[in-house]
């Protein structure tokens, strides 16, 4: 599909031509438009099928905002429309708002038939590629009228960049880059829209960079990574098995999970209780938060779904990576996992500190604050610090450990940050990239 994009009342205009899928969401056409004009996604946004700033209202006026305006305007969720289906509500010509303050308005309008995506369907995705004249306006600079005036008199208003400037082959690889990571790894969307350009920009080049070289997830090495949970699920059974008066696993099948599954080396003891046995306690507790079992009537019994995946090792693996994010009970920890994946899928090799201080700066970059000191409002110095995430780290690393993610240490809890292929190809699955089955 071939759209035209047009900045309202840019003079000279300030125009782009680009071939998109028609099934590309808006919100990762948002992030489009910002590459395109040059903006720094650091103001709200919305998507119209009427023309904001004309009289002549005719038709209906849908809107769709990200998913933070929902709750304070009317309208649709923009992640849940493609630009396809939208301009063909807005009888093909739709209007993207960007700054609420300078209010950009730009028209994007069809070119091409409905009946071409017909013919495309069985090709690859098209190439996005642009065209245009002029770079988009800098933010903040108080709306159209002023940047008009800026480029008519450059002398007074001492411009820091060259409004005639437009690369063509530099935005077509900008526009390829985005759109093939917000394809191969869907989950980094809702992160890419709440950071700024340049921030999104580097997320997009590590994951660019990973996409090139992508993990592959032998079965062999699924069935390894997935192998203690398997294990667990197979011994407890069918039937279930009874618990101690106590609630915790019997003593033999604890002394029996910590020969089998390899943990003997890492503890000390008859390793027969669970309560005194961290490998076997912190195993069984992450299986039921994941959904794979449960306890009833002083038994524990296996899920539905874990009866269902005890067979497919390759299933059983893709709910246990999705749910270690889905399952995530704030909404800070789900983003820590998925910068953790985004690291996963690098390969880059980080000591504990250096991890923490990379996710530190990325949730800073996502809007995320340190309290201090307990006072509502009170912000350390506007960050997360590294010593936040490391105590975040402590709940989350040991699942990855023991699925396989990072070498072996000697001890359970002694970090090791070296990634292998098991954790590349675990964190591509967290990001929403199904693997070959």
């Amino acid at each position: 599909m071939r759209v035209r994009l047009r900045l309202a009342d840019s003079a000279p205009l300030i125009w782009r031509t680009l071939d998109i899928d028609p099934s590309t969401p808006l919100d990762v056409m948002h992030l489009v438009l910002q590459r395109l004009f040059d903006w720094q996604n650091v103001h709200l946004h919305q998507w119209r099928t009427l023309d904001p700033c004309s009289r002549a209202h005719d038709g209906v006026d849908l809107a769709w905002l990200p998913a933070n305006l929902l709750d304070e305007m009317d309208g649709l969720p923009d992640t849940d429309e493609t630009i396809g289906d939208a301009l063909a509500l807005a009888d093909g010509t739709l209007h993207y708002e960007y700054d609420f303050g300078d209010s950009w308005h730009v028209a994007i309008e069809r070119l091409d038939d409905e009946s071409d995506d017909i013919k495309r369907s069985n090709d690859a995705r098209p190439m996005p590629a642009v065209d245009g004249a002029r770079r988009g306006p800098l933010d903040d600079v108080g709306g159209i009228h002023a940047w008009n005036e800026a480029v008519a008199i450059p002398q007074r208003s001492r411009m820091p960049v060259d409004p005639a400037q437009f690369d063509p082959a530099t935005a077509t690889a900008s526009v390829r880059r985005l759109l093939d990571v917000t394809t191969e790894l869907p989950a980094l969307r809702p992160l890419l829209t709440r950071v700024n350009s340049e921030v999104g920009q580097k997320w997009l080049e590590r994951a660019a960079a990973a996409a090139e070289h992508p993990p592959i997830a032998t079965d062999a090495a699924i069935e390894a990574s997935i192998a203690p949970v398997r294990w667990m699920l197979r011994r407890i059974g069918p039937e279930g098995t009874a618990l101690t008066a106590a609630g915790w696993l019997p003593p033999a099948l604890v002394r029996e999970a910590m020969r089998e599954l390899g943990g003997e080396h890492r503890d000390v003891g008859k390793m027969n209780r669970e309560d005194l046995t961290p490998d076997i306690s912190d195993l069984r507790a992450r299986m039921r938060w994941l959904g794979l079992l449960r306890v009833a009537k002083g038994r524990i019994a296996l899920t539905a779904v874990a009866r269902r995946l005890v067979g497919d090792p390759g299933g059983l693996w893709r709910h246990v990576a999705e749910n270690l994010v889905s399952r995530q009970t704030s909404d800070v920890s789900r983003d820590l996992m998925l910068l953790l994946a985004l690291h996963l899928v690098t390969g880059r090799t980080l000591d504990e500190r250096q991890l923490a201080a990379q996710l530190a700066l990325d949730l800073t970059a996502l809007g995320w604050r340190d309290p201090g000191r307990g006072v509502p409002g009170d912000q350390l110095e506007g960050t997360v610090s590294t010593d936040s995430v490391r105590y975040m780290l402590y709940e989350v690393l040991p699942a990855l450990h023991d699925l396989g993610a990072f070498a072996e240490g000697r001890k359970r809890w002694e970090w090791s940050g070296e990634l292998t292929s098991t954790g590349r190809a675990l964190g591509w699955q967290m990001l929403g990239r199904m693997l070959p089955a």
